[in-house]
């Protein structure tokens, strides 16, 4: 899942999340990533790198990376959740 969005990343807004400063930079918010997907499904267009549908063995589906970035979404919100519950001065109650 990681490398496919790191793919991702790298050809659609030029990050290379293993090399660039991440917080020198400006991300995406995941609407915005997102966004580029739905457009592309919903006018059934693909990009160079990422077909609608795994014709190339190393193709990756669009549909796919959606649900990563959904998952990676979520993720982040159950881990903002967890360090505001733990590091909030009313955990003890």
């Amino acid at each position: 899942m990681g490398r496919e969005l790191a793919t991702f990343f790298l050809f659609m807004f030029g990050i290379d999340v293993d090399n660039d400063r991440i917080d020198k930079i400006y991300l995406p918010t995941f609407e915005e990533a997102l966004s580029l997907i739905d457009l592309a499904e919903l006018k059934k267009e693909l990009f160079r790198e990422f077909p609608l549908e795994n014709i190339t063995p190393n193709g990756f589906r669009l549909s796919h990376l959606r649900q990563y970035l959904v998952l990676s979404m979520a993720r982040t919100i159950a881990d903002l959740v967890r360090f505001c519950r733990f590091s909030s001065p009313m955990t003890s109650l």
